[in-house]
């Protein structure tokens, strides 16, 4: 197989990381909090001290990263990874950024003799494990057609949607209904809470019923019984949120629901749960109403022990 790069390897990426081990590719790969990667090494990761040592060689280069800014940090630079990066290696970016922040990644990649791809995810934790990972693609369909063995070693749909930015704004569509998702449902859980129904039952009617989307069989759990790690924070929703209306707002478009959505985000970050998982919204949704009213809820603090029915 040939050398794989991959640069940030948290949750998702780590996960995606240990895929590609699983699968028998040789991974050399970078994590900015080196302790965070460690484990991997035991499967088999070898440990490059700079993302243009995890760059250096490699056929196909992956970055995992958490914004625009962590993007460019992460190119730039006499360490970053496009000074690693080989004539004709193939760049693949599975971060959720703007369009802005892909496209200027493309060109820099570019100037350096290597092809670029745009390959936001849609999925989680569980779907990476499972293989279920899907891809939403854009840049150069020759650069796809050499990599998607390798993406079906992480996961099972690929979709070629066009340019570069047009991928990193399919993603953030997609991450849209994730967060307003989230919220109706913690929403929907909290009404019915404050007539009395126990906030477990109310999870698995939701979890039952017509609304109870695939995001939502896994994550609406979690307003119950958070993972240990964070899948997804509320942080990362709200930059993604802010992310959205300034795209919208380049193209004159009004977007309802992501305005609503910001203030909450907002406020649930404020509250300390900035860090914590994505469902954990419920728990701020219902502190910010709670106006004295116990309801028979159970307000989770950043934390402490969340919700459970009973």
């Amino acid at each position: 197989m040939a050398i794989i790069g991959f640069v940030g390897l948290g949750v998702m990426g780590g996960n995606i990381a240990t895929r590609l081990l699983d699968a028998g590719h040789a991974v050399q790969g970078y994590n900015r909090t080196t302790a965070k990667a460690e484990s991997l090494a035991g499967l088999g990761l070898t440990l490059a001290a700079t993302p243009r040592a995890a760059a250096l060689g490699a056929g196909v280069v992956f970055s995992m990263v958490s914004d625009g800014d962590a993007l460019a940090e992460v190119c730039a630079g006499q360490d970053g990874i496009l000074a690693g990066l080989g004539q004709g290696s193939i760049y693949v970016d599975l971060s959720t950024v703007g369009p802005v922040a892909s496209e200027a990644a493309r060109i820099a990649a570019e100037e350096h003799g290597a092809r670029f791809l745009a390959a936001p995810v849609s999925g989680s934790v569980s779907t990476i494990r499972e293989g279920r990972l899907s891809f939403m693609v854009g840049g150069d369909e020759e650069a796809l057609a050499e990599i998607r063995p390798l993406l079906l070693d992480i996961g099972s749909e690929i979709r070629h949607v066009g340019s570069v930015a047009q991928a990193a704004a399919m993603k953030l569509a997609v991450n849209l209904s994730v967060a307003i998702q989230v919220i109706a449902f913690s929403e929907g859980v909290l009404l019915a809470e404050r007539y009395g129904v126990d906030p477990g039952r109310a999870v698995d009617v939701l979890l039952h019923s017509v609304v109870a989307s695939p995001m939502l069989a896994y994550r609406g759990r979690f307003l119950l019984d958070p993972p240990e790690v964070p899948w997804f924070t509320v942080e990362l929703a709200r930059k993604d949120v802010r992310i959205m209306q300034d795209m919208a707002e380049r193209v004159d478009l009004p977007l309802w629901s992501a305005a609503a959505a910001a203030p909450i985000l907002a406020a649930a970050q404020a509250l300390g749960y900035g860090q914590d998982e994505l469902a954990s919204v419920g728990h701020a949704l219902r502190a910010m109403s709670a106006g004295g009213h116990s309801g028979g809820g159970c307000p989770s603090p950043p934390g402490g022990t969340a919700c459970t029915s009973g």
